[in-house]
This record gives structure tokens, C-alpha cells and sequence, in this order.
């Protein structure tokens, strides 16, 4: 009776312990619905992107934001995502004029010089926090871009500051 008692406490603190320290791997619809909302309740303003993600970064650079667990979730996720191109009709436009254009970024396969690149999110194992990069041809700021961290709250993306500047 105690031998059972035990094997059975043994295998539902197994249970337990794995679920609770394995997050599910990031699917591209939770990837498109996470930067879909950045870009709207940021008011992103990008009518055209080139279609490859500009990089993937080394998440431990950004250990203060995030856990030793996302950092793995992270690099699991780069490593998936690793040829991942951008695909059309997925990304929508922030709709800034309200007017009736296609509701969804145009991607560049040409990404020339004069265009807007996104980075491959970093995105925490519980899906609640991203840094996210862009940078692009906007005028005067050509070439320029940042790198800001955002975080779900209350069922929105808040723009919790720019981590770092980058200048190309």
C-alpha cells in the first residue's frame, strides 16, 4: 500500500514538475498574432517591410529582461525560426488614416535600402514580454532604428521603452 502510495505521489510530481518547467513551442500564428498586436497598439506605422526578419539576437545580451529559462525558449525558438521568411497577408498595417487601403504590409523582396526591417522577436516562454527590433528608410532617420522592449498587460502590448539605439 505505501510502495503504491508512493509510486503514484512519484509519477503526478513528475507530471507536475515537467509541465510546469516546459513551455510549448512559439507556432507561427502566435508569432503573427504577438507582432500583429505590437504593431497596433503601438501604432506602428509600416506600409512595407522587407520579407526576411533583419536578425536573430542572442537573448543573453538582454538577461536583465528576461529569465534563464526564456533565454533557452529564445534560442529554441531562433533556431525553428532560422530561415523563416515573413509571410504575405499576415502582418496587418496600424490603419493610422482609417481609410480603405489593404489592410496589410507589403513585403519587399528586393529589400532595398529605402525600406523598414523587423528583427525576429525575442519572445519570453510565457509570451508576456518582447523586445522587438526595427529600423528602416523613414526620411531623415534612413538606416536608423531601436530596439524596445514590450510587455501584455490588461490584453494590451505596452511599450515599456527603447533598450538600445541602433544606427546602420
Amino acid at each position: 500500500m505505501k510502495t503504491t502510495f508512493y509510486l503514484i505521489f512519484s509519477f503526478i510530481s513528475f507530471i507536475v514538475i515537467t509541465s510546469c518547467n516546459t513551455h510549448k513551442d512559439l507556432t507561427e500564428d502566435e508569432l503573427y498574432t504577438i507582432l500583429n498586436g505590437i504593431i497596433e497598439d503601438d501604432s506602428l506605422r509600416f506600409d512595407t517591410l522587407c520579407y526576411q526578419f533583419n536578425s536573430f539576437e542572442n537573448p543573453v545580451k538582454y538577461e536583465n529582461e528576461f529569465s534563464s529559462e526564456d533565454i533557452k525558449f529564445i534560442n529554441k525558438q531562433n533556431e525553428s525560426f532560422k530561415n523563416y521568411q515573413i509571410k504575405p497577408n499576415k502582418l496587418k498595417k496600424y490603419n493610422w488614416k482609417k481609410n480603405k487601403s489593404s489592410p496589410y504590409i507589403v513585403l519587399d523582396a528586393k529589400c532595398d535600402l529605402g525600406n523598414s526591417f523587423i528583427s525576429f522577436p525575442l519572445i519570453s516562454s510565457d509570451r508576456k514580454m518582447v523586445i522587438l527590433g526595427y529600423s528602416g528608410g523613414w526620411g531623415v532617420l534612413s538606416g536608423s532604428g531601436q530596439k524596445v522592449l514590450y510587455i501584455f498587460e490588461n490584453g494590451h502590448w505596452k511599450n515599456k521603452g527603447i533598450l538600445e539605439y541602433v544606427h546602420s
